[in-house]
């Protein structure tokens, strides 16, 4: 792979300017740490969203608004913990393909990758200072010490070499980074970040400490998925020392378990793919078909429990903290889903006539790094706009502004009361809680 080598070398160039920027962010980043512990502000209830390339986060109720970053950020993720956001800054990168009521992820561009404490101070960037690089937004391990994101030249050629990054959230510059020259689909962090799975050219799932070649625990993966050429990965079961991944058998897309202890098996085999999660805690997984969600309990292999209907590629899906709901997102609304029962009832609806959105046609994908759900599970964020309806009743939308940032209500598995305006303006992307990368669907960006 002479581009690959190309590229990691290209990352050890200029060693005498990179130490001078290292020494410098580090004391940049002591100075940041001591302001950071003058404040005394836990993390668990803010609520984040982008305006004008600034990262801004209020309380859950709205109040105290403030600018935690500011400079072209175009993503940002909580960590688990909720006390830091990684962010990205971006020069280039066109937002207006999509619109400002979705939460898809930034286009690949070069720029930045920052670690900010939620009481602001000084940023650390992951990234290193390399103007002819690209990155995309980053995701965050179970346990928040480790950073997943993609890295390629900055060319247009959308076959240009590229590399999966495994960073540590506390090191400027990318000093202590592993780059995952084998994985050519996207990888997945263990819980603790000590191990890194992925899957090879040859469709080779290999399982290392992050950097090394590791060892491979099973063969015949996919990394494009048949019929809808989707990417192909590999997922970590929350709670178990098992691996999913997605192999061809008789003409259909077969989702395979792999107890990395030993032994493998079959749960799922549909006509054609597009995506999978698991439950926040591991024991079902939700299968995304070109036309509906599918709910599988595990281990058994079983017909789904249920199925809801959905005809929208860039349709979203974000599992309730504990696992009973399934807030949906479309072009045409929003729905909540019982995982119980499977009924879906609609909570937002859009304007009259809305169709699915248009994904690009060179997409890059990664796991959607963040939640609008708040973190008891009782609230989430969305983007309103004019003409949209709450429970069959008008927004009450803000004065001046086109858009605004509501809080609704979820109370015994339904949505409730009428949604709070939390603010307006060109509001984006708001999130409000972490996502394990494999209990949530791609975006494409």
């Amino acid at each position: 792979m002479p581009h690959m080598k190309t590229l990691l070398a290209f990352t050890r160039r200029r060693p005498r300017s990179a130490r001078r920027y290292v020494i410098g962010l580090l004391a940049f980043c002591c100075a940041g740490a001591l302001l950071a512990a003058c404040a005394v502000r836990p993390g668990g209830q803010e609520l984040a969203f982008l305006r004008g390339g600034r990262l801004i986060a209020i309380n859950g109720d709205g109040s105290n608004a403030r600018t935690v970053a500011s400079g072209s950020i175009v993503s940002f993720a909580w960590s688990p913990d909720h006390h830091q956001l990684v962010y990205r800054i971006a020069t280039g990168a066109d937002l207006t393909r999509f619109p400002p009521t979705t939460a898809l992820g930034a286009p690949d561009a070069p720029g930045s990758l920052n670690v900010i404490g939620i009481n602001g101070g000084q940023p650390t960037p992951i990234t290193p200072e390399a103007p002819d690089l690209a990155w995309s937004d980053a995701w965050w391990n179970v346990k928040g010490n480790r950073l997943v994101y993609r890295e390629e030249f900055a060319t247009s050629d959308p076959a240009a070499a590229l590399a999966y990054i495994v960073s540590q959230a506390d090191q400027p510059a990318g000093i202590a980074r592993k780059t995952l020259p084998d994985d050519v689909s996207l990888p997945a962090l263990s819980a603790d970040g000590t191990q890194v799975a992925g899957i090879d050219a040859t469709g080779a799932v290999r399982v290392a400490t992050p950097g090394q070649a590791g060892a491979v625990v099973a063969t015949g993966a996919l990394t494009v998925l048949p019929v809808t050429g989707r990417p192909g990965r590999v997922l970590w079961q929350p709670g178990h020392n098992a691996l999913l991944y997605a192999v061809a058998s008789g003409g259909r897309t077969t989702l395979v378990l792999r107890d990395l202890r030993g032994g493998a098996r079959v749960v799922v085999s549909v006509p054609a793919l597009l995506d999978a999660a698991f439950s926040p805690d591991g024991t079902r997984l939700l299968v995304r078909t070109p036309d509906q969600f599918q709910l599988y309990d595990l281990p058994s292999v079983a017909p789904p429990r249920f199925t809801v209907a959905e005809g929208d590629a860039a349709a979203l899906a974000w599992w309730s903290p504990d696992g009973k709901l399934l807030l949906v997102w479309d072009t045409p609304g929003w729905r909540l889903v019982d995982m119980a029962t499977g009924v879906a009832r609609t909570v937002i609806q859009a304007n009259s006539g809305a169709s699915g959105t248009a994904l690009p046609a060179q997409a890059r994908w990664h796991p959607a790094a963040g939640s609008p759900w708040s973190p008891d599970g009782t609230q989430f964020a969305f983007i309103g706009t004019s003409g949209m309806t709450w429970l069959g009743r008008a927004l009450p939308m803000p004065r001046n502004s086109p858009t605004g940032l509501y809080v609704g209500q979820v109370r015994a598995g339904r949505a409730s009361g009428q949604p709070s305006l939390r603010d307006s303006g060109d509001d984006r992307a708001p999130s409000w809680s972490y996502a394990d990368p494999s209990t949530t669907l791609l975006l494409a960006s």
